[in-house]
């Protein structure tokens, strides 16, 4: 990426400017010598860039790798750097063209830069997002080139990472991050298919770094465990590009957002319950801008999360960005539910008060489920139980009814238990029916809970905009109350001359003076 960007081959060449107005390390050198250092290695733009940004906005040392297979120029917008350099971040860049970390001649080089500059990072952060973009529009329908391409980005990220570890192995305390889509290695077919496609990265890459499929193994060294961070489908752009809109189209009378820009609030929770449920599918979305953030401040360890957890980051409607706070406050949800144990519950959502806790359950017993089983998702379920109908064995608890067709008979092998309280939300797994053999609970996920899950998580959001539920607020942080200092009495110093209010004026006034002398002349007149 010649133009912003310092060659990883021969070592660190110094960058040339390109099309900044500025030279590029004079806008991002900017720093305290306490910040966080973090560094970030993917394809160009995509997550890969929403993290580096919001890490050199909240005041880190940034270095991003970037690895590509086309040459070209990374822009960012002039605000963009105004705002990293307010905050007092830095944000370096480095190119790693993808087949030199490939090729055994200039691998060596290559790698011991990168370890280099990697080494004493406080974090690390790679992902896999953007190697689409690389394909060269003309030849998008052309397999080979398009197998070829996600092949090479996919094995040069993995060894990037790899000798990013390795630099940072002896360190017990730096965070190394994999952000991942939501079904990476969820399932033994997946790691079959990771094993298929190990074979054939293996042709092109020798030693150790062959047998890598994915990006926890490639930072699986040292004494740091791996955290990864999932994501739904991807949607949006960086926002820190110089062509970048807020508008779907130019100005109309009645303009319209992007989509990304409509779902910013976020949801955190642990990929896998105790349950079993694997809390994220295709179906659920992420923004890139969300994710990018999410992972910056978990690198930077501006939040409280574990190191070696599997968390996921859903978007829900929202039009205003998260605040600092409300960061915080997810993740400790999160990081006491999982503490505590709670995450065998299928699913929980906090707000600040249910005003009305009938209408709410009736709401979802009338409006949320019956949609959610007519879609096709469940409906085209042919195979074992699904779920068919709805209850109301209470004021406040609504009843998902699995069923499944035995010896010709209609029999309830399971139930999902929604809660609604003053205080949120709460959906657990039932029994089903006794008398069928079906009393006890299920240990693994019915079909389709984990999309009735994921669908009820965007309902608790729904029930916010429709006012049937009040957001959850940050927990109020004290503040700390400073006594006045005493009063000092003092004497008044004595003076002779006549205070204001009782000092006669020199001259008379002259508002009222002609009305006062047509009185006056009006009285000798008569």
């Amino acid at each position: 990426w010649a133009g912003t960007v310092c060659s990883l081959v021969n070592g660190f060449l110094p960058p040339k400017h390109g099309r900044f107005s500025q030279p590029f390390s004079s806008r991002t050198s900017l720093g305290m010598a306490s910040q966080p250092s973090l560094v970030v290695i993917s394809p160009p733009g995509g997550i890969g860039e929403t993290t580096s940004v919001n890490a050199a906005k909240l005041g880190g040392k940034v270095r991003w790798v970037v690895v590509s297979t086309l040459a070209g120029n990374i822009e960012f917008a002039d605000y963009v750097l105004d705002e990293i350099e307010k905050a007092g971040g830095s944000l370096e860049l480095a190119g790693a063209p993808a087949r030199s970390l490939l090729n055994e001649n200039e691998k060596a080089g290559a790698l011991a830069a990168l370890e280099t500059w990697c080494r004493s990072v406080d974090g690390i952060v790679c992902t896999m997002d953007g190697i689409d973009d690389l394909i060269p529009k003309r030849f998008v329908s052309n397999r080979a080139i398009n197998d070829d391409t996600v092949e090479v980005m996919t094995k040069s990220i993995l060894v990037a990472s790899r000798a990013a570890a390795d630099a940072t192995a002896s360190s017990t305390t730096a965070k190394k991050l994999a952000v991942l889509s939501a079904i990476d290695g969820m399932t033994e077919s997946d790691k079959k298919e990771d094993g298929g496609k190990g074979g054939l990265l293996s042709k092109i890459g020798l030693g150790r770094e062959s047998e890598m499929t994915s990006l926890p193994e490639a930072l699986g060294v040292g004494a740091a465990p791996v955290t990864i961070l999932r994501h739904g489908e991807l949607i949006g752009t960086p926002d820190s590009q110089p062509n970048f809109s807020p508008l779907l189209k130019g100005p109309l009378k009645q303009p319209k957002l992007r989509e990304e820009l409509t779902i910013q609030a976020i949801r955190i929770d642990s990929t896998i319950s105790l349950s079993g449920n694997i809390l994220m599918g295709k179906t659920t979305r992420s923004t890139r801008l969300s994710v990018g953030e999410a992972a910056a401040r978990m690198a930077m360890g501006l939040v409280d999360v574990r190191q070696g957890v599997d968390l996921s980051l859903s978007s829900v409607p929202g039009t205003e960005p998260v605040p600092d706070e409300f960061w915080k406050l997810e993740f400790e949800r999160i990081e006491e539910r999982i503490a505590s144990g709670k995450t065998a519950e299928l699913f929980t959502a906090e707000f600040s008060n249910v005003p009305d806790v009938p209408r709410m359950a009736n709401w979802i017993a009338t409006k949320w489920a019956p949609a959610v089983l007519r879609s096709y998702d469940i409906a085209a379920i042919r195979i074992g139980a699904r779920p068919v109908s709805v209850l109301r064995p209470g004021d406040s608890s609504v009843e998902l009814v699995w069923q499944q067709l035995v010896d010709f008979e209609s029999v309830t092998v399971g139930r999902m238990l929604i809660e609604v309280t003053q205080t949120g939300i709460t959906a657990t797994r039932g029994p089903g029916d006794p008398a069928k053999g079906f009393g006890s609970i299920s240990k693994k996920p019915l079909n389709g809970e984990n999309l009735l899950v994921r669908r009820l998580a965007e309902a608790a959001a729904q029930a916010v905009e429709k006012g049937l539920a009040k957001k959850a607020q940050p927990k109020a942080v004290p503040k700390q109350f400073t006594a006045p200092p005493p009063v000092q009495p003092s004497t008044p110093a004595m003076s002779t001359e006549p205070s204001t209010a009782t000092r006669r004026r020199s001259t008379e006034r002259l508002r009222g003076k002609r009305r006062k002398e047509s009185l006056d002349s009006g009285a000798k007149e008569s």
